[in-house]
């Protein structure tokens, strides 16, 4: 089964009515749940970033409802509270895709995801224990990508930025394991995230067909 993180990113604004609601969905469709601890553009405003407090309480309801949540990590005091937290799963974005955190991570959680591109597989770049997500990392995607030959190896699945559905689920079709995709529930705070984000319903039509390969008539 394709295992779909729904990255809530920031859209959430810290309001956990609005978490709560992603968790609910994430447990009644079988997700997993990605927040936004920190961007690296350091100057982003608080409510763009989730506060300790917040994620550890994610995490605690998340486990509670059989739903993963967990998070990319830039700094190693992002990479400490999620360790805390009791997360199992750990997140390198594309921009740390070489942090010198990744081989203690293999040691520390269950599944350590590694966003990266072709090139980097060229170049040699492979941490055993890592479950490495084809990135392109541009905010939206907007051409059309060639998925041929990029799943289940050397990529595991797809770290999507992409608009709308249809290329995520050529990936899936294509062997992606594991889709990670930009979700926005309603009430979303007003971030970046959302420009390129799915909805809930289009969200449940992508569960749907990686489901039974069909749309809900």
């Amino acid at each position: 089964m394709t295992t779909i993180v729904c990255d809530i990113g920031s859209c959430h604004g810290n309001d956990m009515g609005y978490i709560s609601h992603a968790l609910a969905v994430a447990a009644e469709l079988n997700l997993c749940i990605k927040l936004q601890l920190y961007g690296p553009d350091v100057a982003v405003g608080g409510n763009l970033l989730t506060s300790p407090q917040v994620f550890c309480k994610a995490v605690e309801l998340g486990q509670a409802r059989g739903v993963e949540v967990f998070a990319s990590v830039w700094r190693p005091e992002d990479y400490r509270l999620l360790k805390q937290s009791g997360a199992r799963t750990i997140k390198f974005a594309h921009s740390q895709r070489n942090s010198p955190l990744i081989p203690q991570a293999i040691v520390d959680f269950d599944i350590v995801y590694v966003s990266c591109q072709h090139l980097d597989v060229i170049d040699g770049f492979w941490q055993s224990g890592c479950k490495k997500l084809l990135c392109i990392p541009r905010y939206p995607v907007y051409e059309q990508l060639d998925f041929h030959n990029c799943f289940p190896l050397p990529f595991y699945g797809f770290s999507d930025h992409t608009l709308g559905i249809e290329q995520t689920i050529s990936a899936i079709a294509h062997g992606a394991t594991v889709i990670e995709k930009h979700v926005y529930f309603d009430g979303a705070y007003d971030c970046p995230d959302r420009r390129f984000a799915i909805d809930e319903q289009e969200l449940r039509n992508l569960v749907t067909w990686t489901r039974t390969r069909r749309f809900s008539s």
